[in-house]
């Protein structure tokens, strides 16, 4: 059991420190006419952290329209996301992503990126909800 932890332990810091490696590295990204974005992206980390995101910054940022990550209070169970994702929501898991519990699903054809981030922030059950951002590296 104790390997196990400890197995465990070293995979989430892998993955973290891999994450905070991969997130410092784009506050300098550049455009592709070459001028930094800074702006553009304080935007994405901010809607990142704050798990919404308003009409200018949905005109801004970049993301897959269609799709959304969404993460449960930790006392929500798996089996409750299942129903509250695919009967409530309608919506259709795409993948879940194992380290911080944060499900990438696909939205109904019908509804809109800000559509559902409105439906999910006033959901008590959602921690916090955010466009699939595209991201991109800097140029060195």
């Amino acid at each position: 059991m104790a390997i196990a932890m400890k197995i465990a332990f070293s995979l989430f810091v892998i993955f973290y420190f891999g994450y905070v490696v991969i997130f410092s590295g784009m506050a300098g990204a550049e455009d592709a006419d070459g001028k930094t974005s800074q702006a553009k992206q304080e935007i994405k980390l901010s809607t990142f952290k704050a798990g919404v995101i308003d009409k200018k910054q949905a005109r801004e940022a970049k993301y897959v329209e269609g799709e959304l990550l969404v993460r449960f209070k930790p006392e929500i169970k798996a089996e409750e996301t299942l129903k509250i994702i695919n009967k409530e929501y309608h919506c259709e898991i795409i993948r879940f992503l194992i380290p911080n519990r944060t499900y990438l699903i696909r939205l109904p054809k019908d509804k809109t990126v800000n559509d559902m981030l409105k439906l999910f922030e006033n959901d008590p059950r959602i921690l916090y909800a955010q466009p699939n951002f595209i991201y991109s590296g800097s140029k060195h």
